[in-house]
Order: structure tokens, then sequence, then C-alpha cells
């Protein structure tokens, strides 16, 4: 356990109007400060990658409140989260129909390591792009073959618009920076979707 966390601690990518929901209902239950707080790191223009706590099968969201409680800060615990993992759950996929793309197979709740342990991206390539369309799906593939980058693109638009918990339709990049947003997949007039790229 982390601290005096009541059980593991799972990080999660999450749509981000999450935290702003999150704060509504802890006004709704007339808490305040810090418990209005969701514990969240950001990726790129704003996604969040917020924190959960385990506690008899549940997980459920942390606010920052929670976290100084259990003698945690949001760098604490984001380092203490990444050493959990010791296996690259990443699962190279290559469908008979088309398509080359790695997907994380990890217990639910730890899809979303891969961004706190971005050097597992290797086994992708240098140009490793990675979506998370939706909560419990994180992929990445390698960028540059038009035909593939269309598969993907028009597989991660399918899950964002058609997912019961849509996440983001832009596509990360791990840099010098940290994470950044590479480009999102976007619907043109009558076009399959398309990766545009910053």
């Amino acid at each position: 356990m982390l601290g005096q966390a009541p059980g593991p601690i799972v990080p999660t990518i999450a749509h981000p109007d999450l935290p702003a929901e999150f704060a509504r209902a802890a006004l709704e239950r007339q808490e305040t400060g810090e418990s209005l707080a969701q514990a969240c790191t950001y990726l790129g223009e704003g996604v969040p990658l917020c924190f959960r706590v385990e506690v008899d099968g549940k997980r459920n969201w942390i606010s920052v409140a929670e976290l100084k409680s259990w003698g945690l800060s949001l760098e604490d615990v984001g380092k203490a989260v990444k050493i959990q993992e010791e296996r690259n759950p990443l699962v190279e996929m290559r469908p008979p129909d088309g398509g080359h793309w790695w997907q994380v197979e990890a217990r639910d709740g730890r899809e979303s390591m891969i961004f706190l342990n971005p050097e597992w991206l290797s086994v992708v390539g240098e140009s490793a792009v990675v979506a998370a369309p939706i909560r419990g799906v994180v992929l990445a593939w390698e960028s540059g073959d038009p035909e593939n980058d269309k598969i993907m693109a028009v597989g991660v638009r399918a899950l964002f618009d058609q997912g019961e918990a849509p996440v983001s339709p832009k596509l990360f990049r791990y840099t010098n920076k940290g994470w950044v947003v590479w480009g999102e997949i976007v619907l043109g007039a009558g076009e399959a979707p398309k990766p545009e790229t910053r």
C-alpha cells in the first residue's frame, strides 16, 4: 500500500470533464477545499490522468484531501504507482484483416500504467503514438505507415464515438517535454476518420 491508503491505487486516463464533475458531486455533498479537487495529473492539452483507490473490490476516485490524509502528494503517488507494475502489458496485434498495433492487456484499472511508464513504448518503436479512446482501452502503434495510420484512426474514432465511457480522440506521444498531444482523430465531410497531426 501507498502511505496510509486503504487499498491499491491505480491511474486512469479520463475524459476532460471528469474533474469538474467530481467537484460538482463533492459540492452537492457539501464538501469544501481540497475535497473538491480530484487527484489528477494532466497529459497534453488538459487530458487528466486521475487516481482511484480500490477498497472491497470497488474503485473510487481520490481527492487531493484524501491523498494528503494518507500522507501522500500527487507527485508521491505518481512515482509510487509507477513502480508497482513491473511487467510491460503491451501485446502486439496483427489481425488477418489488416492493421498492426499494440494494446495494453492489464487488469481493469491498470490499462493507464503506460502513461506512467513511457519506456514501455520502446517495443512499439521510436515514433510510437498512444490512444485512449475509451476507459479500459489503451492502444499504441508506430506512426508513419499511411494505411496503418488510417486503419488505427478509424478504429480509435469508432471506439470513442460508440463507447460507453469515452475518454479522448487525441493521440499522444512521449517527448523530452513529457506527454504531448501529437494529433487528434477528426471527421471530414463524407470521409473516414484520419489523424490530424500537429
